[in-house]
């Protein structure tokens, strides 16, 4: 059942990080004053390898264009819960659930659940950020924070799902 509640877990931070690395680095390069910290776990060479090496390249590119750094981890031995409080983003690249030490599972099991801000959220990009938010307000959802200086609006539905809403950038 912790496998499994596990697998769910790894799977949905790796689609939110996908989802909002660009808008929360873009949001951190405009504050400038607190680095943003992702750390990445990839088996070292795995049958993924291509597409490991393919998403570093990625990475490095959007780490030098919105100014956020990023560690790599081959193995679970150094995850533990001070470890993982260094970090704003973890993304699982390539690692099997089943190589996770139970010291490591549990302190990300601790990060997702219980870590800080809102953990692991869906980022939606809007066209116009006040817009949608009184949609989804009227719809029943609740503003848990927002910044309009970004602009973004942390919002929960009525289930209880915390989601972010962004401005989306127009590039040319």
């Amino acid at each position: 059942m912790l496998r499994s509640r596990l697998q769910a877990r790894f799977l949905f931070g790796m689609l939110t990080a996908i989802l909002a690395m660009s808008t929360m680095a873009s949001a951190n390069a405009q504050s400038r004053s607190l680095e943003f910290k992702v750390v990445a776990l990839a088996e070292e060479n795995s049958i993924h390898r291509p597409f490991v090496d393919a998403a570093k390249t990625w990475l490095a590119k959007e780490a030098a264009a919105d100014n956020f750094s990023i560690d790599y981890l081959h193995n679970t031995a150094k995850i533990d819960e001070a470890f993982l409080s260094g970090y704003h983003l973890f993304l699982q690249l390539d690692y099997p659930p089943y190589m996770w030490t139970a010291k490591a599972a549990t302190a990300f099991q601790n990060y997702v659940e219980k870590g800080k801000g809102h953990g692991p959220v869906f980022e939606f990009l809007v066209p116009d950020v006040q817009t949608a938010k009184r949609r989804l307000v009227a719809a029943g959802c609740t503003i848990q924070e927002e910044n309009a200086s970004i602009p973004r609006s942390y919002i929960r539905d009525p289930y209880g799902v915390v989601f972010n809403i962004s401005q989306a950038r127009h590039e040319k």
